[in-house]
């Protein structure tokens, strides 16, 4: 045998060797996995939400594997531990879950679904199934990472069924209330039990995924303002992420006080943004929610449809919807984690199994595009998940190679990564966004203008020092060839702030912001008491009073009285708009 074979024989085992511990394991698909007690840990309460979203930074979804959804159709079933393997991922090892902590991602999510792994008609779960889901979350647990575990793909696919069989999941959907409530009050009882007092603040559950009405005209893009199913839809919504966040609560222990993700319909962007704060449910645990969104900026959910580059317009919208994502939530303490981002490598149309032509994503639009929403992410302090699960023509979204516990795309996890805390590093040396009032989606402080006598006070002045922006949330019903002007007054001295001001050519639509300038940093203020306006020195921090004013700005700057303007929210921040 000659040496140069005797070596490729050699490295041909010793691949195969690593192949075998990468996606194999002692606890197969068909046997009871050995899943030894936990002692139990102290959760730190005194920990936020929002601290604990500052610590997840970047991750990964253990896709296409816990959460295989098919069923045969007879109900209650189960189909045991093969599901896991079921859409083509190998059998995860603790190696694979290693894997991505060691390449420097920080959270985990295990997506599970469990309907179909039933056992009787009290919606018990399959206790083998349960202690496969325990034995991959404790290895996650063990690796270091923030694990997200939650329900997944129980959300009801059989469009024509009506009404929704008993044992067959749930849906959101008028008038099948009664048997989604009790699927899920059911279901997470057992994961609340089987997940409590084992685990710490490293463990967050998410209530629900992709929760929608299945096959209606808006199942992607509810519309509740004209669509009356859509308006039921937002409630119903609301009260199973009521029912299961109090059953999680119920159980005590570290789940009292355990975070928990809170989706709006289909976990989309645009009814958590229209919603705001009112998609939550009441919490009896003291800042412990957490918002979650789903994001795929270059195609539709990651099916390869729908796809382009990474142009201006992405690049504009990633930035105003981060920036809205933090006006809504994040300053108001309630973090938001996008728990899947991604674009394919490749597309394949999974009715036809044929390459879809038109596709346009590349890798440098992964890169840039990734990188960029990271930076948002970490400036914002919202963790980002990619959806990591491959298909059998190799065109996934995956950054993981089960086979080979390797990276995909090094460089490209690299990047995402470091953009995420560049951002947080340069953010975390500024104050973050604090606010200052907020009408919670009421009509907000009427201020009628009178001269440039009017203002609209806080009940008694802030020191904002360390703040270099005011962000002023208002409407106004002043006409064409009108300009409003709004100035921050300190309260403490007689004067102000440098003042925003905007051409009025319509009355102003509800929700408009106006940032000013804030702080002895900025220097100097124009002073309107006298005539002319006069320059006067800022001598310090203090905010106390809005002056509000109308001028003509056709007729020599005249002030206009008897214009309303309303004030809805107010938010000091270091954020330039």
């Amino acid at each position: 045998m000659k040496k140069t074979n005797l070596f490729a024989i050699t490295t041909l085992l010793l691949l195969g060797a690593i192949f075998f511990s990468c996606s194999n394991s002692s606890g197969g698909p068909q046997e009871q996995p050995q899943v030894q007690s936990r002692p139990n840990v102290t959760l730190n309460a005194s920990l936020s939400a929002l601290d604990i979203a500052k610590k997840m930074e970047c991750g990964w979804n253990l896709g296409n594997t816990l959460d295989y959804r098919l069923c045969d159709g007879n109900y209650p079933c189960n189909y045991g531990l093969s599901a896991e393997t079921a859409w083509g991922e190998v059998l995860t090892t603790e190696q694979i879950i290693k894997t991505g902590i060691q390449n420097g991602y920080k959270t985990i999510r295990i997506p599970v679904t469990w309907f179909n792994h039933l056992v009787d008609a009290n919606y018990t779960i399959d206790p083998k199934w349960m202690a496969r889901v325990k034995q991959v979350v404790n290895w996650a647990i063990d690796a270091g990472y923030y694990v997200i575990l939650n329900e997944h793909h129980s959300v009801h696919e059989e469009k024509n069924s009506k009404p929704l069989q008993r044992y067959a999941g749930y849906i959101i959907r008028s008038g099948d209330e009664e048997e989604s409530k009790r699927f899920l009050e059911a279901v997470w009882k057992q994961i609340a039990a089987a997940f409590n007092n084992e685990y710490d603040e490293h463990l967050i559950f998410e209530t629900l995924n992709e929760p929608r009405n299945i096959g209606h005209e808006h199942e992607w893009s509810p519309v509740p303002d004209s669509c009356e199913e859509c308006k039921a839809n937002v409630q119903l919504l609301k009260e199973c992420n009521q029912l299961i966040l109090n059953t999680i609560r119920s159980s005590g222990g570290n789940n009292a006080n355990r975070c928990v993700m809170v989706p709006a319909l289909g976990t989309q962007l645009q009814p958590a943004l229209d919603l705001g704060l009112n998609m939550l449910p009441v919490d009896s645990a003291s800042q412990k929610l957490m918002a979650t969104v789903h994001w795929y900026p270059l195609d539709g959910g990651n099916t390869g449809h729908y796809s382009h580059h990474f142009d201006s317009d992405t690049k504009n919208s990633i930035k105003s919807n981060m920036e809205e994502l933090n006006q809504k939530f994040i300053s108001h303490g309630i973090p938001v984690v996008i728990g899947e981002y991604g674009a394919t490598r490749k597309a394949y149309d999974w009715n036809t199994n044929q390459p879809i032509a038109d596709y346009v994503v590349t890798y440098q639009d992964r890169l840039e595009c990734f990188s960029y929403l990271a930076s948002f992410g970490g400036k914002y302090s919202v963790p980002l998940l990619n959806w990591d699960a491959d298909n059998k023509w190799g065109s996934g979204s995956n950054t993981i190679d089960r086979k080979t516990c390797s990276l995909v795309e090094p460089a490209l996890v690299a990047a995402i990564i470091k953009a995420w805390k560049d951002a947080r590093s340069a953010a975390s040396q500024e104050a973050a966004d604090k606010v200052l009032y907020d009408a919670q989606g009421g009509a907000g402080n009427k201020v009628t203008t009178s001269g440039r006598a009017a203002y609209w006070p806080l009940d008694a002045a802030v020191d904002l020092s360390g703040y270099k922006y005011l962000d002023i949330e208002f409407s106004c019903s002043a006409g064409a060839g009108k300009e409003l002007v709004l100035q921050p007054m300190s309260g403490i001295q007689s004067g102000g702030h440098p003042q925003g001001r905007i051409s009025v050519n319509a009355p102003i639509a509800a929700n408009t912001i106006m940032q000013t300038k804030f702080g002895t940093n900025y220097g100097k203020y124009l002073d309107y008491s006298t005539n002319p306006a006069t320059e006067v020195a800022i001598a310090d921090n203090y905010f106390g009073s809005i002056q509000i004013f109308v001028q003509d700005s056709e007729n020599g700057y005249n002030p206009v009285d008897g214009i309303d303007v309303y004030v809805t929210k107010v938010i000091a921040t270091n954020a330039a708009r």
